[in-house]
């Protein structure tokens, strides 16, 4: 099972890459959660209440970021278990079908899409004493 989650997460992220370098961001970290605007980001996966942006390291080779900045982190004092029944219920709430569903006690993952249009999965994770929330949203 591990396995296939995150082949998955890494085919999503690789959705997400355009061809041209994002010269704006360093080429070793992804975009802090405020990159973009927060109406065209909320829209989709909103940021989970009290959490703090976290830069995460780049998956390619060296030199090799082309990322568009879809890919966003943050981390919480909240469990898994609470950060995902929050992105339950906003997916619920704003009608936005889960397509896979494996968050727990431990982490996991929500990926979300409605039919034709752009989605998004958002990552759980227990780093230590913090829960770190991943969001990579499709391209668009």
């Amino acid at each position: 099972m591990k396995r296939s989650t995150m082949l998955g997460a890494l085919l999503l992220c690789a959705c997400g890459q355009s061809g041209a370098p994002d010269e704006s961001a360093p080429a070793d970290v992804a975009r802090a959660p405020g990159a973009g605007t927060q109406a065209a980001r909320a829209d989709l996966v909103p940021d989970f209440p009290g959490a703090t942006p976290v830069e995460i390291p780049n998956l390619g080779a060296p030199g090799t970021d082309s990322r568009s900045g879809n890919a966003t982190a943050s981390e919480t004092g909240a469990s898994p278990d609470e950060v995902a029944a929050f992105y339950r219920e906003h997916f619920r709430k704003a009608g936005i079908p889960i397509r896979a569903d494996t968050a727990g006690a431990t982490g996991g993952l929500i990926s979300v899409a409605r039919d034709g249009e752009r989605g998004a999965m958002v990552t759980i994770s227990r780093i230590g004493a913090k829960t770190r929330i991943a969001v990579v949203r499709g391209p668009g």
